[in-house]
């Protein structure tokens, strides 16, 4: 099963859920829910490791320590070490740019929430001043 089935899976079992009136709410039996999630987190660490594995096929990784230096005594700064840096950092940045593109969405969301709130707000304080 991939990423994409399990999470359509998993919406489909929200969507299931038994809804509380009039609340955009649901009841959700909480071992399934945390099943689903034990299953994402072990594909994410399944594909991390793929994603490893792919690397290490182009050259073998030296073990590099926190001094920089390898196990061998070389510097530490080969092909590979420069590689799996380069991918870490393309990483870094698209899950920097996906917290940015949700925090943009949950801000605009409560933003609109607010001003319909303040609109509301302003016509019931209209009503009392008439």
């Amino acid at each position: 099963m991939n990423a994409d089935d399990l999470l359509y899976e998993l919406e489909d079992f929200i969507t299931a859920s038994q809804h509380i009136p009039m609340t955009k709410l649901v009841v959700v039996d909480e071992s399934k829910l945390f099943e689903y999630i034990d299953r994402i987190r072990e594909m994410v660490v399944v594909g991390s490791a793929e994603h490893l594995q792919v690397a290490s096929v182009f050259q073998p990784a030296p073990t590099v320590h926190a001094s920089g230096a390898t196990a061998d005594g070389g510097s530490g700064q080969g092909v590979e070490y420069e590689h799996l840096l380069r991918i870490a950092r393309q990483d870094a940045d698209e899950i920097r740019a996906n917290a940015d593109a949700y925090a943009r969405a949950v801000l605009s969301d409560v933003q609109a929430r607010l001003e319909r709130l303040l609109g509301s707000v302003n016509s019931g304080l209209d009503e009392l001043n008439r």
